[in-house]
């Protein structure tokens, strides 16, 4: 996978395009100099971080501001696929890409098919030394399949009694009906969040899923 590299920095922004190493690398430097970092539900990484300058006895501050925007979207892991990026993280520098084009992972050994698959859908990155580690899609990969956050289907038109819809056309109303349009926003880690449309439970899940990319961003 590849990532469109946006650095802005004194109202000018410059673009290039880099690979899942280089964007690894820039995300740990980022983390290095104390910058801000959050993910986006999209897989985009934003950047932003304040570089002190000293001119004589004036401290002037600057603000520089990273966006890593990937080329494809965010791609789904299977239950196999998120245990063996586990299993490649638990094995840490250990993990290794084999001459026959097998992982691996401390005692596991992920099938060549099952590997390629984690090179092409680019959740893995291998180093220089073959050390093969998971990369900024592998992680926020994971973390959002440890946290399938939906929106519940709003009611509409029912009968407060029977707690059904007795109508599927939504412009008429009976006179014993009323329209529940509310929508709740839940993930299996316990998050809900219960709100009067369902636009609004899709703006709460996706920053309950926003929340959660940015905290796996640092295990990078």
């Amino acid at each position: 996978m590849s990532y469109v590299e946006n650095i802005t920095r004194d109202g000018e922004t410059t673009t290039v395009r880099i690979g899942d190493a280089s964007a690894l690398a820039t995300l740990r430097r980022g983390k290095r100099l104390g910058a801000t970092v959050t993910a986006s539900p999209d897989g985009t990484i934003t950047i932003v971080r304040t570089a002190l300058h000293l001119a004589g006895e004036d401290v002037t501050e600057t603000q520089v501001t990273v966006t890593l925007i990937p080329d494809a979207k965010p791609a789904h892991l299977t239950k196999t696929q998120y245990e063996d990026l586990q299993r490649i993280r638990l094995a840490g520098d250990r993990a290794r890409r084999l001459p026959d084009g097998r992982i691996a992972a401390a005692f596991w050994r992920i099938p060549q098919t099952a590997a390629k698959r984690l090179y092409d859908r680019g959740f893995v990155v291998v180093r220089t030394d073959d050390g093969v580690e998971v990369n900024i899609a592998g992680l926020l990969a994971m973390a959002a399949y440890e946290h399938p956050a939906r929106t519940t289907r709003p009611r509409g038109w029912h009968s407060p009694a029977e707690a059904v819809i007795n109508t599927p056309r939504v412009q008429r109303m009976h006179p014993y009906q009323r329209n529940d349009r509310t929508s709740a926003a839940v993930c299996t880690c316990g998050f809900r969040r219960t709100l009067d449309e369902r636009a609004y439970a899709v703006v709460a899940k996706n920053g309950h899923l926003g929340e959660v990319l940015t905290a796996a961003l640092a295990a990078a």
